[in-house]
């Protein structure tokens, strides 16, 4: 080879090696967009108290990572919750798009003094990123103290204040301000701006202590609206509502709401590109005045109702056959703690079998408080003759005139006629108390000449028949027994019935996926999950949250790979909540798959109910 073409070649190798750089300048600088940092809520604890560590993983896409967390000597998890949230920069025309991923977990000190907490690592795309190592000191301390510690930790976020003079802040308002034990009313948190938020995180939802609640909203993405407050417009975030039920009388704060958000700062100048500022939240105080239900005039057969309401009956037909059935129909309706007291229960009626009743609640507001409950009976006639269902009484607090009222039902009649002719069934009792079996029957002898009939016991259908009778027999009695005992124990019922409404789920995730309603798919595929497991397991699945979630999978001996997959799919739900996703008809494709699949693991668990 001759000089010339050797440097030639050379040439051509250096053009060709400076291409390929080139060309992979943007997936080197893509490995670098991911950050990840740690920070906890305070570094001085005391010894009975707790601390939040936050893991914060930054990237430019929606990445699948989880933070590897060492031994923490002195320390113990007791709790775990993921958020995220979604921030767009627009620079020169060109939007820029950050997906930050929090991991939260709650941690509790058991011994004094200097703790460190060890630098924690993410791996992704085979490279690893670490935090700094965090120290904290642990005192003693009794409650008092700690209190007063969470008190110097709310400094941190901003004052609480409906003054329009504030920039951003969280409100929480309730619908009432003194109600009485059992009594519904709603709180609402809402976030008030001046400026369009970008993003968002939860710190610390509220409990809720001595308050059984309903979640009748949680936002899932960041969505606003205009209004007004003392004279200001803002900016308005509806974040969540409760519909609460109080337990206990006395005086309460409700526990307060701890959020971060973050919104864009507009720029300047020429050469200033604009940031995005973060701001701690403290949602505003409410307290509750609960006062107890008094005892004078309590009616005896007192269930439990408060709130105001009217009580309806009829039934779908006056004229039966014995033996026939018709259905008798309660409906208390109105406002109150709908679902949360005993119903009346119907009185015997001579010579009528009746059997529990079907029940059906309708709420007719977002809140539910307000709506039916329906009650049908089925009611058999034993004989024919002229039958009452007598008025049905119902008692309840009434939150109006702040007394007990009792309502009661209207009486119905209805008869029932002569049965049609079943030789087979007609039973007639003689003065003498001898039985008799179709009296009436007359029969014509065609054949005068007598024949030799074999016995009944010799004959092979008499015992299939004896046989079958038996069968029948144990199996109405199993059926009765299985049918009571789930009338009963509500948790064995709901434990029966959970695939039944697993299938019922499933069915509506598919329509969602069939008509293409992306923004329905992810709420209605983890309800599906947490109503399976809370059947199976017999607790709240509105008040339960993803940590219930695995510590019941734990109980009940999942896979970890069962457990990983729960777990990345509920994250996964959360991302879209505040922060927003590009979602297509592939991805929502894709997660029913991995529905599918959680579901088989599910129903290959062996669950331990609850008590």
């Amino acid at each position: 080879m001759d000089k010339t073409k050797f440097t030639a070649s050379r040439r051509n190798i250096f053009f060709a090696v400076l291409f390929l750089m080139i060309l992979s300048l943007p997936f080197i600088s893509r490995a670098d967009d991911l950050s990840i940092s740690s920070y906890v809520n305070k570094t001085n604890v005391s010894l009975n108290s707790t601390l939040q560590l936050t893991v914060e993983v930054t990237a430019d896409k929606n990445v699948d990572v989880d933070p590897f967390i060492p031994d923490l000597t002195g320390l113990k998890i007791i709790g775990q919750s993921t958020s995220s949230s979604t921030s767009i920069r627009i620079t020169n025309g060109k939007s820029f798009r950050s997906i930050e991923k929090d991991f939260i977990y709650t941690l509790s000190p058991n011994k004094t003094g200097k703790i460190i907490i060890p630098s924690i690592s993410v791996e992704y795309q085979g490279k690893s990123y670490k935090t700094e190592p965090i120290t904290i000191t642990v005192e003693k301390g009794d409650i008092a103290q700690d209190q007063r510690r969470n008190k110097r930790d709310d400094e941190n976020y901003s004052k609480p204040t409906d003054s329009p003079g504030g920039k951003v802040f969280l409100r929480a308002t309730a619908t009432k301000n003194e109600v009485y034990v059992g009594e519904p009313f709603s709180v609402q948190y809402k976030i008030y701006s001046t400026e369009n938020l970008t993003g968002l995180q939860a710190e610390k939802m509220p409990e809720f202590s001595n308050f059984l609640k309903k979640e009748v909203f949680q936002a899932d993405n960041i969505n606003h609206s205009l209004e007004t407050l003392n004279g200001k417009r803002y900016y308005t975030y509806k974040i969540s509502e409760y519909t609460l039920f109080p337990t206990t009388a006395g005086s309460f704060e409700l526990d307060r709401m701890r959020l971060v958000c973050s919104y864009s700062v507009p720029s300047k100048s020429f050469f200033d590109f604009g940031t995005t500022k973060r701001k701690r939240l403290l949602s505003t105080p409410v307290n509750i005045n609960v006062k107890s239900l008094p005892d004078v005039n309590k009616p005896a057969e007192f269930s439990g109702a408060i709130g105001s309401f009217t009580i309806t009956s009829g039934i779908d037909k006056n004229r039966v056959k014995a033996g026939q059935s018709i259905t008798y129909t309660l409906t208390i309706s109105g406002s109150g703690n709908l679902d949360m007291f005993d119903l009346p229960r119907l009185p015997r009626i001579n010579n009528v079998e009746s059997f529990e009743p079907d029940t059906e609640t309708k709420f007719t507001n977002s809140r539910k408080t307000t709506g039916q409950r329906i009650l049908k009976y089925v009611l058999i006639p034993q004989e024919q003759g002229e039958f009452t269902i007598p008025a049905i009484e119902f008692s309840f607090f009434d939150t109006n005139s702040k007394s007990y009222t009792t309502i009661s039902s209207s009486h119905h009649k209805f008869t029932a006629t002569k049965p049609d002719k079943n030789y087979g069934s007609i039973s007639i009792t003689t003065p003498q108390g001898i039985q008799v079996q179709g009296s009436d029957i007359r029969f014509i002898r065609d054949n005068p000449a007598v024949n030799d009939y074999k016995l009944f016991y010799n004959l092979w259908w008499y015992w299939l028949i004896a046989i079958l009778s038996v069968i029948l027999a144990i199996f109405s009695f199993l059926y009765r027994k299985e049918r009571d005992k789930r009338l009963q124990d509500r948790g064995y019922y709901r434990f029966k019935v959970s695939n039944k409404q697993l299938r019922k789920d499933m069915k509506q995730v598919r329509d969602i996926l069939d008509s293409k309603r992306i923004d329905e798919f992810f709420p209605a595929a983890a309800a599906t999950i947490k109503n399976f497991i809370a059947n199976k397991c017999n607790f709240s699945a509105s008040a339960s949250t993803m940590n219930d979630i695995l510590a019941k999978l734990e109980k009940n001996e999942a896979s970890e790979d069962l457990k990983k997959k729960v777990r990345d799919f509920f994250r996964y739900s959360d991302n879209l909540r505040f922060g927003g996703s590009d979602l297509n008809q592939e991805i929502i494709k894709e997660k029913y798959n991995e529905l599918q699949e959680i579901i088989s693991g599910l129903q290959k668990i062996d669950f331990r109910r609850d008590s």
